[in-house]
């Protein structure tokens, strides 16, 4: 997992999105589901477009989601907000989502990560 969470935060240095990692070895004490990590650019990354922020879980091809992160991700997806899941490839499609069509864009490709990786079946 360490991996991931590496290729992630390199992969979101080259876009020069701020990161604030939320990642914790122990079940959350906070908030069950709170995903690893919280990207947001501070600057206007093109004209016309809203500042980016952006609720991301790391996980291996191999890794699941459990319940609680299931919740927490399509009820951001639900209010709005874009989330995502997956590793390195994944943060990067939201990221050209986002260039390439705004924050509409980035939501349906969120929306899209989070119903492929529930398919994958839930962790137990």
């Amino acid at each position: 997992m360490a991996d991931v969470e590496k290729a992630v935060d390199e992969i979101a240095a080259i876009l020069r999105l701020e990161r604030v990692g939320l990642s914790q070895r122990r079940k959350s004490m906070v908030c069950l589901g709170l995903p690893d990590r919280r990207y947001r650019c501070r600057y206007y990354l093109f004209a016309g477009q809203p500042r980016l922020a952006f609720w991301f879980e790391c996980k291996s091809p191999t890794d699941r989601l459990s319940e609680e992160q299931r919740h927490f991700l399509v009820s951001e997806l639900e209010c709005g907000a874009v989330a995502g899941v997956g590793g390195r490839d994944e943060l990067e499609q939201l990221f050209i989502a986002y260039r390439q069509g705004g924050l509409a864009r980035a939501l349906q490709v969120g929306e899209e990560q989070v119903r492929a990786w529930i398919a994958k079946g839930l962790r137990k």
